[in-house]
């Protein structure tokens, strides 16, 4: 997947929004996590939804990178869906055109660029753009290679993404909790 930001489908139909007031009452972290991939799941599954190879004529990827420093920008049409990735380090986000609804562990709540904001690791993130949005996360690395870079930033679950942050306590000599 070394060319493909997405790992799910994108939808033009906003059939599979969320309601703020509904999200809210998902009370814990891993009810919210599982709603995110039932959501997923169900964009997965909906008859006549594009595949990620359709999606990515519409979604279009650019990947830049500077010393030291890689960014992925993403713009996002009006109306799509856009299921994001386990990001397995903390990155810097920037919201630089669009308006969107994020539905991701911690709650709901609508950004309208310019937004710039610090995503922690291990979130997974469900974006509606309510207009044409460029979303870039930016990412610490001297790596080039989208592949490589791919396998150190995400993580392909949750299990995955625990068992990275277990082994990254323990190298530095401290107790997991």
């Amino acid at each position: 997947m070394s060319t493909q930001e997405l790992t799910t489908p994108c939808s033009q139909s906003s059939q599979f929004e969320i309601s703020p007031e509904e999200f809210g009452k998902l009370t814990t972290r891993e009810e919210r996590r599982a709603n995110i991939f039932a959501l997923q799941s169900a964009i997965e599954h909906t008859e006549g939804a594009m595949t990620t190879e359709e999606a990515m004529v519409f979604v279009n990827t650019t990947h830049r990178f500077s010393d030291g420093v890689y960014a992925r920008e993403v713009t996002i049409p009006k109306g799509f869906i856009v299921v994001g990735k386990i990001h397995k380090r903390i990155n810097m986000t920037i919201i630089s055109q669009g308006d969107v609804s994020v539905y991701d562990e911690d709650g709901y709540r609508r950004l309208k660029a310019p937004c710039t904001f610090v995503q922690r690791a291990g979130i997974k993130r469900v974006v509606y753009a309510h207009e044409d949005t460029v979303w870039t996360n930016v990412h610490g690395s001297h790596e080039t290679d989208l592949e490589k870079l791919e396998e150190y930033l995400i993580s392909p679950d949750y299990v995955a993404f625990d068992t990275f942050i277990r082994e990254a306590l323990l190298c530095h000599g401290q107790q997991s909790q």
